[in-house]
């Protein structure tokens, strides 16, 4: 059995509740005796880990070795409301007590900006929303030859953007009167319209994707421009989007913004726009070269 104090938000006073934990189970999970058939409809063990993000392979070897000591247990929470909890105690079959330790700080998997490790924002759900059409689509890949992530544009505003399938086609070779191919020298390869380029760099000793501006260096320098979709901009005009290396994955993520309708428990209308991942089967890459020979187009009369 397992005792806490629960603090909802300021306005309500703290309340001591008692609750028997459960072992959570969930498909492919290993059973916690010896001699149990698992059931072998799902097996982690199968699915490759991810080779750009060690903490995949950390989190199989959790699954498969120590999953089935993980517990659950329930809490009567309210929706919009902030659930902290300041003191657990574990009371085992001796009648024993055990104050368990806070959490880890700086790793959780549902943590809040703003909120300590031991809080718990409960966020309001709707069963059934009306969908919109897509507003944004943004496509990110990393790209490792170039070791940045790209950030492709393909809608904005509900309008489609044109890209380039293939941004470097391979143009003619023209020979000019002497027999020989012509070329001309490119300072480096050309970047389509709506990919952005997000470098690694070091922020607060932390490893980050920072957007970045590209430039066509062959017109002096003139930068390209800057993203127009909500999805990589901020509402601080003094920082710089930012992205987590861990939260892309090696097959890219597709994000997508629409606009969502429900209503209340009284009936009113609540719209509101969402912003949601999907996974890639590839992602976005572009052979970024530098110093390139470009044959010459031909001449026309």
């Amino acid at each position: 059995m397992l005792q806490f104090v629960v603090v909802a938000d300021a306005s309500t006073p703290i309340r001591q509740v008692s609750a028997y934990p459960s072992r959570i189970h969930y498909p492919g999970a290993p059973l916690p005796r010896w001699w149990q058939i698992e059931d072998g409809k799902v097996d982690i063990g199968g699915y490759p880990p991810d080779r750009s993000h060690f903490a995949t392979l950390l989190l199989i070897d959790l699954i498969m070795n120590q999953s089935d000591d993980w517990f659950s247990f329930p809490i009567e929470a309210l929706a919009g409301h902030i659930i902290t909890l300041s003191d657990v105690t574990v009371i085992d079959s001796f009648d024993e007590k055990w104050q368990l330790s806070p959490p880890a700080d700086g790793w959780s998997l549902f943590a809040t900006e703003g909120l300590g490790p031991q809080s718990l924002a409960v966020w309001a759900t709707a069963a059934a929303p009306l969908a919109g059409p897509v507003l944004d689509e943004v496509t990110l890949g990393i790209d490792e030859d170039a070791n940045l992530v790209w950030a492709v544009e393909q809608r904005i505003r509900g309008r489609d953007m044109p890209t380039s399938d293939d941004p470097h086609p391979a143009p003619p070779v023209i020979v000019n009167a002497t027999g020989r191919p012509s070329f001309t020298y490119q300072v480096a390869t050309r970047i389509p319209p709506r990919w952005h380029p997000y470098p690694i760099e070091e922020i607060a000793d932390r490893r980050r994707f920072v957007q970045g501006r590209a430039a066509n260096l062959s017109t002096e320098h003139t930068p390209l421009p800057e993203p127009e979709s909500d999805l990589l901009r901020v509402s601080d005009v003094h920082r710089i989007h930012q992205i987590e290396p861990a939260a892309i994955p090696t097959d890219g993520v597709r994000l997508e913004r629409r606009a969502m309708l429900a209503r209340r428990t009284d009936g009113t209308p609540l719209l509101w726009t969402q912003r949601r991942r999907v996974p890639l089967l590839t992602p976005p890459a572009l052979r970024l070269r530098y110093d390139v020979l470009e044959p010459e187009p031909p001449v026309t009369t």
